[in-house]
């Protein structure tokens, strides 16, 4: 579905074809929010590791140890030593035992092998770099949902899940004007329940990311 596709699948939900008690921009940022709101969740709790990654470069620079994230990152997947022969992921190490570890030659075939997470937007290299390397590194993860606004655009998740974003914005919608929901939420949990089994294909849960999210709210 379309991005108008489905704003007029939420106000045929809602019972208003034409904006009366929800402006078309405040259709809009509903069904914006919902989208974020379920790919943030089915990313969360479907069970694949390398679904939907993107992967960003990044070069090593001799003394320092903390890099950025992507700033679009919603889940980290890896991160993978690039521009060599026989590429390979580094091995995670917990922050507090990053100093634990002697230097490694910059000119051996495992430089750099170990990396920690400094939660929300940085990582570091384990031990600290002696050499710089450009585009080294590539950081596998998760991007955040792109924000729809054009008439064409089309959400993340796949097709068939596309009614989840309807079901979603208009409850939020009838919650914004104190009402009720009714079957819409026995409908979207359904959906949802059914999602992360169908996208639960190969891999593991991510578990790290800029997460911010809370218990659905109903």
């Amino acid at each position: 579905m379309t991005f108008d596709e489905i704003k007029t699948a939420v106000r045929e939900l809602l019972g208003e074809p034409v904006a009366d008690q929800w402006s078309d921009t405040q259709v809009a940022r509903y069904i914006n929010y919902a989208a974020s709101e379920i790919w943030r969740e089915l990313m969360r709790r479907a069970d694949h590791e390398w679904g939907w990654t993107s992967g960003s470069a990044i070069s090593i620079v001799s003394g320092t140890q903390e890099y950025s994230l992507p700033s679009d990152m919603l889940l980290f997947r890896a991160i993978e030593r690039v521009n060599i022969d026989d590429p390979y992921f580094l091995s995670r190490v917990r922050i507090q035992d990053r100093g634990k570890f002697t230097s490694i030659s910059a000119s051996g075939s495992s430089y750099p092998s170990r990396f920690y997470l400094r939660p929300p937007s940085y990582f570091g290299l384990a031990p600290k770099p002696t050499a710089s390397i450009a585009s080294a590194l590539k950081v596998w993860y998760v991007p955040v949902a792109t924000e729809m606004s054009l008439s064409a655009d089309e959400p993340e998740i796949p097709e068939q899940h596309h009614r989840l974003i309807v079901f979603r914005a208009a409850i939020m919608a009838r919650r914004a004007q104190e009402q009720n929901p009714g079957g819409l939420i026995s409908e979207f949990k359904e959906g949802l329940a059914e999602a992360i089994v169908s996208m639960s294909q190969t891999g593991e849960e991510a578990s790290y990311g800029n997460d911010t999210s809370e218990d659905w709210s109903y």
